[in-house]
């Protein structure tokens, strides 16, 4: 949470500036379209998280495209046109964003929903023979 406290700084500072000086007030102008003005409490929306002040979440469109993903990698795989290891690249980059945001439970959740059973004669986790 602490690389996100410069943001707050920041939104914070940027408010103080623009309702302070008249000056500025004439030179700046929010987007009319972009601009929200909501309470702290409802989050900000920043790379990927929903961003509140005592936690981060993914945001939801984030977790189901990856529910998506891996039903995907998980038909390559029991085609035998994926290997576990390019599967594990895959779902393990997901995990590193994910573990930024409060998720531990949500992330054990979709894994064990999603497993990748080893496929008979496919042990080694390398592709079929037969497919590459």
């Amino acid at each position: 949470m602490k690389r996100y406290g410069g943001l707050y700084n920041r939104l914070i500072s940027f408010e103080n500036l623009y309702w302070a000086s008249r000056k500025a007030r004439e030179r700046l102008m929010l987007h009319p379209k972009k601009t929200i003005v909501a309470p702290i409490s409802e989050g900000i929306d920043h790379l990927g998280y929903r961003i509140f002040p005592t936690h981060r979440r993914l945001r939801k469109d984030n977790i189901f495209r990856f529910v998506r993903k891996l039903k995907l990698l998980q038909t390559g795989y029991r085609a035998g046109n994926l290997s576990l290891k390019e599967i594990d690249a895959s779902v393990q980059s997901w995990i590193g964003h994910s573990a930024h945001a409060d998720t531990y439970n949500l992330r054990r959740s979709i894994l064990e929903r999603h497993p990748f059973k080893p496929i008979l004669g496919n042990y080694s986790g390398h592709r079929n023979s037969s497919t590459a």
